[in-house]
């Protein structure tokens, strides 16, 4: 089995079943990850899923424990014996086997430590509100967290930055992923969008957009906006619908304050926009986000991914002292104060040397674009959260552990293994230009078959050749080859 299809079972196996029928055993697994396991893993898994529909039981622990190791041998053993049952128990004593199963699996088979959200970072006031509000709800602790640093930032983005001449915005595009609706990631939007709207005399939200025109009008209100999406669903949808613009548009509005776009149907026209997004979405939904729209212009690489699962402690939820909701505000207020006494943060030496060092060594991965934008983000927003008045070495080292996290969760919940995918398209074209000579781009992308693969795994094939000096390039005929080739 490939790496991130292992990462996948070990992180989410154990507890797929936990809330749910069976069948998502079988409905909950991604088929792009499916895929990736061999031939005979395929087939045996088909046949499981056929048979296993019938109602016969089956131990889930063992289904998981071959489907990591990637046995064959065990898997069709496994499938055997349960064409070999005569008889066919209750739902309810399937499900109670599968629990067992599955916790003899997680016991022997924890999460790997860089799966996990590091806890450490989550200090400040951002640390006690996530920390509040997971001991009277289900949502993890760290949802609360990375939804209220979004808030912060959305609300300080024109008045925080970092001592640079990038002059970084702490304007966060977060995406809070789970397996499904019982891990609660809308309770953590709605419940820290509300905190600050109460805590604040004005915090411009949005709950949802379907277009560019719609968010334009929506900003004319307030330059400030933070987009807040029960479902990331609906958004996705909407930017698929021809001739839309909404996804260059909110793409754009990561980086910059401007967007323009003029038809003759219409006109968008965005002046100092400030835009945050803070959604929650389904791992499915997230994937759908892989298609050649989505990927081409780097849309992807913008979210910022929070993985997370509830667990069932709280049937009918204690409401938060109002004491201690009182005290939240309170130090909301005084982050507020202080980022206003503070408003562009300068870097100690130590901490840029220990940046230096991250940034020079993070990896040459699609999975690692805009960790260095986020990265500068962070830094502001984890001081001020902290009541720091400068950027030091503590901070940064936050800052890279919630990177490096990142690096690691990309790579899981990436569908089409796009590192891979990209590798192969590289020496596709080495092969191609070595054993048809210099080519256009036209015939180039017919030849390498980029319809199938997308330009997005194409492009970055082509920059990375072209950044490794593999790749050279004929202006006079306008054709590529490959150097000491064709020199």
């Amino acid at each position: 089995m490939t790496t991130s299809a292992e990462k996948h079972f070990r992180e989410y196996g154990a507890r797929i079943l936990l809330d749910g029928n069976p069948s998502d055993l079988i409905t909950r697994i991604p088929s792009p990850l499916i895929s990736k396991f061999p031939q005979e893993i395929q087939d045996a898994f088909d046949f499981f899923a056929v048979d296993y529909l019938k109602n016969k039981s089956i131990d889930g622990g063992r289904i998981l424990k071959e489907l990591a190791n990637g046995s064959a041998e065990g898997l069709a053993k496994l499938f055997a014996e349960l064409v070999a049952l005569d008889n066919i128990p209750s739902m309810m004593a399937i499900e109670q086997r599968i629990k067992e199963g599955i916790a003899r699996f997680t016991e022997a088979n924890p999460a790997p430590a860089d799966l996990v959200f590091p806890a450490d970072v989550m200090t400040g006031a951002a640390g006690d509100f996530a920390k509040l509000y997971a001991a009277y709800l289900e949502a993890p602790a760290h949802f609360f967290f990375v939804a209220y640093l979004t808030c912060l930032g959305s609300t300080v983005s024109d008045r925080l930055t970092l001592a640079s001449e990038l002059a970084p915005q702490p304007r966060l595009f977060a995406l809070l992923l789970g397996e499904s609706a019982d891990d609660r990631k809308s309770t953590a939007i709605s419940k820290t969008v509300d905190f600050f709207k109460k805590a604040m005399a004005d915090f411009p939200v949005c709950w949802g957009v379907g277009s560019a025109e719609g968010l334009q009008v929506r900003m004319e209100k307030s330059n400030k906006l933070l987009l807040a999406l029960d479902e990331m669903r609906q958004f996705v949808s909407k930017c698929k619908i021809e001739a839309s613009v909404l996804l260059p548009c909110v793409n754009t509005l990561f980086e910059s304050n401007r967007y323009e776009s003029h038809t003759k149907q219409s006109t968008v026209r965005l002046e100092n926009a400030h835009l945050s997004l803070l959604a929650a979405s389904t791992i499915q939904t997230y994937e759908n986000t892989w298609s050649s729209q989505f990927t081409d212009i780097g849309f992807n690489n913008r979210l910022w991914l929070v993985p997370g699962g509830a667990e069932r402690r709280f049937s009918i939820p204690e409401k938060a002292p109002d004491t201690e909701r009182y005290y939240q505000q309170t130090k909301l207020q005084k982050v507020l104060e202080h980022i206003e006494q503070n408003r562009e943060m300068k870097i100690t030496p130590g901490a840029k040397n220990l940046y230096h060092e991250w940034y020079m060594a993070v990896p040459r991965s699609i999975h690692a674009k805009r960790l260095d934008a986020y990265a500068l983000r962070f830094m502001t927003l984890l001081a001020a959260n902290d009541l720091k008045s400068e950027v030091d070495a503590d901070t940064v080292r936050k800052v890279i552990s919630l990177c490096d996290h990142q690096f690691k969760v990309r790579q899981l919940h990436d569908p089409v293994d796009a590192d891979n995918e990209t590798a192969k398209l590289e020496e596709k074209i080495r092969r191609l230009l070595r054993a048809r000579g210099p080519l256009g781009e036209r015939d180039l992308k017919r030849h390498a078959h980029t319809s199938k693969k997308g330009l997005w795994i194409y492009n970055t094939a082509m920059a990375n050749l072209n950044r490794a000096k593999e790749l050279g390039y004929h202006k006079a005929d306008k054709r590529y080859f490959i150097r000491g080739e064709n020199d």
